[in-house]
């Protein structure tokens, strides 16, 4: 029979496990998740592709180890194996798929209005994802106010120190207009894909190249996503919100771009560049596809509810104000920059099935839940939240009308946040640290297939 153990040498109690549900003993009783699926499952739509089966779990500062003991080569059984995750898959399910994307990096073009306060901030950060994961080759389009040309030189050369394939122009227009008008620049470059978006959009290339594959570059169809804030959207429209990105195939991006020009003076007046294209696109008869996995993330101040939600998964494609918007480690006193630099370096380094995926459980000794996020972060809620519960997004961020499931803030939990990431045979070292409580390792032992 296939079984997991938890050992808790904080208590001195074990907890075996058999077939589908726990035998409890003793204080362990309290352990109420481990009957939900852990989170190196199967994405949803994939049928092939790596497996991820996790053998142990280690963590020095809680003092707690879990175990499992799971054939490696029997997928077939996993559903009937206890495991203590709270997303979808199980201990032994496949991974993404290995299968080589339609397109890459170099079918597409990424295009940024932005200013030299902002490429001297984040030239270091474009690095991070255009030179992460199957980004080789991908070009960007840098467009700046033509009062800013006097720092061409030193634009260029900070583009040229992070390796950046980036085109530098120098526009008459406001930011805005500048954004809109940066499409008819680019009908001097030919590609495949063109994406206009925030300077802070960060994106993850393998995911966006898996996106880009399963869509048509000749259909008359631009894509992106809303806000997650219903305000937002009330306020502003349906259409494709810029800081998610806006993706335009060839043929959709030819129409549109063309017409730039007259549909300047007819929607100059809106409020965003992003509106400014999409009512251009639309003009042209171009429908608007909403993608998932495009993040807009108008949330302000601490975004470690949504963060730890679940719903940023693995199958990210990008991610809106990224470090600049809201705290991504709050109280950790570590700035945005090197906080983005730890997520994305250990991101890259875990296989994309790992990313952000989330294993929970409960202590015997305080009835806390605890949440580890691979790749952000772990924390130790102050009371017990059910598994059922971890599904909605702790609502840690300033008010707003966010669409979709919250629950209420817990003001008391321990965090600890990503520094590193290392990978051994057979698994993975993170480390997370907390400014009150120092640092937590964890060690995952995986079998790959």
């Amino acid at each position: 029979m296939h079984r997991a153990f938890m050992h808790i040498r904080r208590l001195g109690s074990v907890l075996l496990l058999h077939g589908k549900c726990p035998v409890h003993m003793g204080l362990a009783a309290t352990v109420l998740l481990l009957c939900a699926a852990f989170a190196v499952g199967l994405p949803k739509g994939s049928t092939s592709g790596q497996r991820f089966c996790l053998r142990s779990l280690q963590m020095g500062k809680l003092e707690m180890e879990l175990a499992f003991d799971v054939e490696p080569d029997a997928a077939s059984h996993a559903q009937n194996v206890p495991s203590i995750g709270v997303d979808e898959g199980g201990l032994c399910a496949p991974g993404y798929s290995t299968a080589s994307p339609k397109y890459a990096a170099s079918d597409i073009i990424v295009s940024m209005a932005t200013t030299v306060v902002r490429v001297r901030a984040m030239a270091q950060v474009w690095a991070l994802w255009m030179h992460g994961p199957h980004a080789n080759g991908v070009r960007c389009f840098v467009s700046l106010h033509v009062s800013e040309s006097v720092h061409m030189q030193e634009v260029e050369g900070l583009l040229a120190h992070h390796n950046l394939s980036c085109s530098v122009r120098f526009l008459r227009y406001k930011y805005e207009h500048r954004a809109l008008w940066s499409m008819a620049q680019l009908l001097d470059y030919n590609s495949s894909w063109y994406i206009f978006a925030d300077d802070d959009t960060f994106f993850f290339m393998d995911n966006l190249l898996r996106t880009l594959s399963s869509l048509d570059a000749s259909a008359s169809v631009f894509y992106g996503s809303i806000s997650e804030d219903a305000k937002q959207v009330e306020k502003h429209g349906r259409f494709a919100y810029g800081g998610a990105g806006v993706i335009f195939g060839q043929s959709a991006f030819l129409k549109t771009a063309w017409s730039v020009p007259s549909c300047f003076h007819k929607y100059g007046d809106l409020f965003g560049w992003d509106e400014m294209i999409s009512r251009c696109a639309f003009d042209q008869n171009i429908t608007f596809s909403r993608l998932d996995h495009l993040h807009q993330l108008d949330l302000e101040s601490d975004v470690t509810g949504l963060f730890e939600s679940g719903y940023i998964d693995r199958n990210v494609v990008s991610i809106h104000h990224f470090g600049s918007y809201y705290d991504l480690f709050p109280g950790a006193e570590v700035n945005a920059v090197d906080a983005i630099t730890h997520i994305s370096r250990a991101l890259s380094l875990l296989p994309p099935a790992l990313r952000f995926q989330r294993v929970a459980w409960v202590s015997p000794h305080s009835n806390h839940t605890v949440l580890l996020t691979l790749g952000y972060s772990l924390t130790e809620y102050s009371n017990h939240v059910s598994r059922e519960r971890l599904q909605c997004s702790e609502a840690t961020w300033k008010p707003a009308a966010f669409m979709g499931c919250t629950r209420p803030r817990d003001h008391a939990k321990q965090s600890w946040f990503i520094q590193s990431a290392a990978e051994f045979a057979g698994g993975y070292t993170l480390i997370y640290i907390s400014r009150s409580a120092g640092n937590v390792q964890v060690t995952l032992q995986l079998h790959q297939s």
